[in-house]
């Protein structure tokens, strides 16, 4: 062997040799120090799911029963609106059991009146029409939906044969 082969032998097996000496080194920790990782690990993780917890009942619960978000905007404009209708109402009320009011103004408050009343029918007329356009695409829905029930039964019958 030359020496060159014995330099690159000898290298070889020094490194394997630090390689298992690191190892070792490791392998030979105290248990008391493993086991105190192991403790500050579970501690940490009960902190983190502790915290996500919190942060989870914190939120609203969620409700499976929830209306779309349509559905909540128009609740809430619809409420917003008669809200609103009827403190029209209450001042018109106001006004005219004033004594003191003269013609043309009792005039003027009763024309605003009616148009407040005619809001407050348009907006009962528009949820109408809503229930009713929701009531027609939903049988329109059903009736296309069990038509391609039947024909795809139909094609199943004819492929048995």
């Amino acid at each position: 062997m030359t020496p060159i082969e014995q330099r690159t032998q000898m290298g070889g097996s020094s490194y394997l040799f630090i390689g298992f000496l690191i190892v070792w080194i490791n392998a030979c920790q105290s248990h008391e120090q493993k086991a105190d990782d192991a403790f500050e690990q579970v501690k940490e993780k009960k902190e983190t799911y502790s915290e996500s917890e919190e942060s989870v009942l914190k939120e609203k619960p969620s409700n499976p029963f929830k209306k779309s978000e349509a559905e909540d905007q128009w609740c809430k404009f619809k409420m917003e609106t008669e809200k609103k209708i009827n403190m029209n109402e209450e001042m018109v009320k106001a006004i005219k059991s004033n004594r003191d009011s003269d013609t043309k103004l009792f005039k003027k408050v009763s024309s605003i009146s009616n148009e407040n009343s005619d809001l407050s029918n348009q907006l009962q007329a528009y949820e109408e029409e809503e229930k009713l356009r929701l009531k027609s695409f939903k049988t329109k829905i059903e009736t296309e939906l069990n038509q391609i029930k039947n024909t795809l039964n139909d094609w199943s019958k004819k492929d048995k044969k």
